[in-house]
């Protein structure tokens, strides 16, 4: 079966569409109100601050019970199984103790992230398939704004190997963080170094955040709701506004108090809990239901284990008796979900398949593909029962694996992905210098400006996709020379001389200067140079009927440069995918006409997103993406 997602008709300037047809869709069902049971405690129940971290591949429930006024000394380690089995460990402590409260943890399989607390702590173990955490080890530690002293009350999450931090506080009448960064998860389990991306809309702390299988971000603080899409190279994207949520206080509370499961976003609050539809686009459409919670709920975590939703929390009105419990939340819809399994091997064959996730949601038997490993021919069925993988047998141990291959079991359903466009510009250089160092460098009005692209030329040929339509572009050979800048000083109208701000480079012969303004006539002026750089200029006429919004613009020096031919591209963006399975981009040029499949258009994905460049002419014409399973 083939199945095919649409967008809606998009115009990118060049008379090309980009449209939708979505088949299936996912229907959101309406449903009773759901309630709130109690299935367990948590560790030393009486701590008056706590956070709760789940790993969902080795099933893990890790508890870090502190207190306002001493040291974190355990953390506790369980793995309730689909029973709701709660029976705690303990497993490696802190080591000193540290005052951790206010700290956030985030997993991903390999390894459990806890940091930002009172302390500034920055630690991560390794997590073992028992549950139990390796030693602590320093890790790179989380930026800073100018002024604070570290950061606490934030959040943390784990998206496609980088772990985020999201906003915080720390020192009494500082201001709040807005701030939002992200850092690679490298080799080891080890952080490199965090990167500043796009702020939040204010700042906040006490929030929550969490992240969907598409990427995009929801924190919510106080009544207010935001949203952001995360893009292929770990970038967030601008932030945008939803609705405000009457009676919800988001701050202060909570841990990481919030999750998206199927096409709802659940933000479990101080005294109730809320259920927001989701469009499929990501963003809040409705509010679905208003649950009262069994307790008032205090530090509260959220996580989703074998289809069903649970909240940790500290209970209670008095910070000094609140008693730290589980609740499950009965009759929410969860949506399907994958299964995941690694191989494992002896002498060079998959002997066995040990599950990480059985899923949830299967309604027949989903195939099972093991891919690379440098082997060949093994081949594995599953076992489903109650909709859940529970075992997979190794049909065939296949030869020669000298590392264990990728398992990649089917789905219990196709997402619909979204989909956007950007408009791109193939850049194509040739007569390049081999062993040349080059710098791609963009014209600005009457100037050219360095952009993040420099390399040494291997061949005389060198392409290269730029964002956005249009602009001149240009390789200048290093040593690349600097633009001369200046700033005019008008008074009652007159231009009556200008500064140097920039000197520049490479200037051979003296450049030209034109004055320029939104109103005003006739002024010139004359540079002088001397090693190449402008080093003053001199007002020949001061002209007239200036303001302050004068332009010195200084011819740019020569420069030993290359210029490309230039291609429209269209960038389409796929999010929502279902990895190693293939999708096909089809184009037809009328609405009634025939699809066809477009050439080079057809990809096999690795990841959730996906993003295809399609090479555009002048014409109109509809583009969709085909799943083929």
């Amino acid at each position: 079966m083939k199945n095919y997602y649409l967008l809606q008709p998009l115009n990118l300037g060049r008379n090309i569409l980009l449209c939708a047809v979505i088949l299936p869709m996912l229907a959101i069902t309406a449903f009773a109100q759901p309630q709130y049971v109690q299935v367990g405690t948590l560790p030393i129940s009486t701590a008056s601050e706590r956070a709760e971290v789940f790993d969902v591949t080795t099933g893990t429930l890790l508890s870090f019970p502190y207190y306002n006024s001493g040291d974190l000394t355990s953390v506790y380690s369980t793995q309730p199984g689909s029973t709701d089995s709660f029976s705690w460990t303990p497993t490696t402590s802190f080591q000193p103790a540290r005052t951790t409260y206010w700290g956030r943890g985030a997993s991903d399989g390999n390894n459990l992230y806890f940091s930002g607390t009172i302390d500034s702590v920055s630690m991560f173990a390794s997590i073992g398939a028992n549950g139990m955490l390796g030693s602590w080890q320093p890790m790179t530690p989380l930026p800073t704004p100018a002024g604070g002293t570290g950061r606490s009350l934030h959040q943390t999450f784990i998206y496609q190997g980088r772990l985020y931090v999201l906003g915080g506080w720390h020192g009494d009448g500082q201001p709040l963080y807005s701030d939002v960064y992200y850092a690679p998860i490298m080799t080891g389990g080890a952080l490199g170094s965090f990167i500043q991306t796009t702020s939040m809309p204010l700042g906040m702390c006490g929030h929550s955040a969490t992240v969907s299988a598409s990427g995009m971000i929801y924190v919510a603080y106080g009544t207010n709701l935001f949203l952001a899409q995360i893009a292929a190279d770990g970038s967030v994207g601008s932030w945008v506004t939803q609705p405000t949520i009457a009676g919800m206080n988001h701050n202060n509370y909570g841990n990481t108090a919030m999750t998206v499961v199927n096409n709802q976003l659940v933000i479990v609050d101080y005294s109730s809990t809320f259920i927001c539809q989701l469009n499929n686009s990501g963003q809040v459409s409705a509010l679905a239901a208003t649950i009262s919670n069994p307790a008032y709920l205090w530090d509260r975590s959220v996580y989703v284990n074998n289809g069903k939703l649970y909240v940790t929390a500290a209970t209670g009105t008095n910070a000094n008796n609140r008693v730290g419990n589980i609740y499950r939340l009965d009759g929410l819809p969860i949506g399907p979900r994958p299964a995941t399994a690694v191989a494992v091997l002896n002498n060079g064959f998959v002997v066995s398949n040990s599950i990480t996730d059985g899923g949830f949601g299967y309604t027949n038997t989903p195939s099972v593909r093991i891919i690379g490993g440098g082997g060949s021919g093994a081949q594995a069925v599953v076992v489903v029962s109650n909709g859940v993988v529970t075992a997979i047998d190794v049909l065939n141990a296949g030869s020669g694996y000298t590392n264990a291959p990728l398992v990649v079991i089917e789905p219990p359903f196709i997402l619909n992905p979204i989909l956007g466009i950007a408009p791109m510009s193939f850049l194509s250089f040739s007569n390049l210098t081999v062993g040349g160092v080059y710098q791609l460098q963009q014209a600005v009005q009457w100037y050219w400006t360095n952009q993040p692209f420099s390399f040494t030329a291997t061949n005389s040929l060198y392409t290269q996709m730029i964002a956005g339509l249009g602009g001149a572009y240009r390789l200048a050979l290093n040593p690349v020379p600097a633009q001369a800048f200046a700033t005019a000083q008008v008074i009652n109208g007159f231009v009556v001389g200008a500064t140097v701000t920039v000197g520049g480079s490479g200037y051979v012969t003296t450049p030209n200067v034109n004055i320029t303004g939104d109103v005003g006539s006739n002024a010139l002026a004359v540079a002088s140079i001397s090693g190449g750089s402008v080093t003053n200029i001199t007002i020949a006429n001061a002209g007239i009927g200036y303001t302050n919004i004068v332009t010195v613009q200084i011819d740019p020096p020569p420069a030993a440069a290359v210029f490309p031919t230039v291609q429209p591209v269209m960038r389409v963006d796929a999010s929502s995918l279902a990895p190693y399975d293939n999708y096909q981009m089809q184009f037809k040029p009328t609405l009634g006409g025939p699809w066809g499949n477009w050439n080079g258009g057809f990809f096999t994905t690795t990841g959730v997103t996906n993003s295809q460049f399609i090479f555009i002419t002048n014409g109109i014409g509809f583009f969709r993406l085909q799943y083929v399973p």
